[in-house]
């Protein structure tokens, strides 16, 4: 014999904006994505600038949008902290969320300059 009501549409009391305001609020087992700049790099050589040299720029990164050259930037400090080493970047830029804005202080051309960079979640 058949179940009655098997099969019975299910419908939500809840207003859609509640539900959007319940998927916008994130869990606090949930892991956040982390912060992307799009570089590798390495430890700029002894006798140059401190700091990380960049050896290569994801395209359409957000290295890469903000004007960021592979091979020819230093990446010297982040948000005025030095960063001497790949491992040190990467905390610094870990201390964000995707969406912030990150200053960069960059070497390249012989000549200083801050790079504003919005982070953004790795693809």
């Amino acid at each position: 014999s058949a179940v009655k009501g098997a099969c019975a549409p299910v419908v939500l009391g809840e207003p859609v904006t509640a539900i959007r305001s319940f998927l916008a609020k994130t869990p606090a087992a949930a892991v956040a994505p982390a912060p992307w700049l799009g570089i590798r790099g390495e430890a700029a050589p002894e006798g140059t600038t401190r700091g990380v040299k960049l050896t290569a720029v994801a395209p359409q990164s957000p290295a890469s949008k903000a004007g960021l050259r592979a091979n020819a930037d230093v990446i010297a400090a982040v948000d005025g902290q030095p960063v001497e080493s790949p491992e040190r970047l990467a905390e610094a830029i870990a201390r964000h969320a995707p969406g912030d804005t990150v200053k960069l202080l960059v070497f390249g051309d012989g000549r200083f300059r801050e790079v504003p960079v919005a982070l953004r979640a790795a693809p």
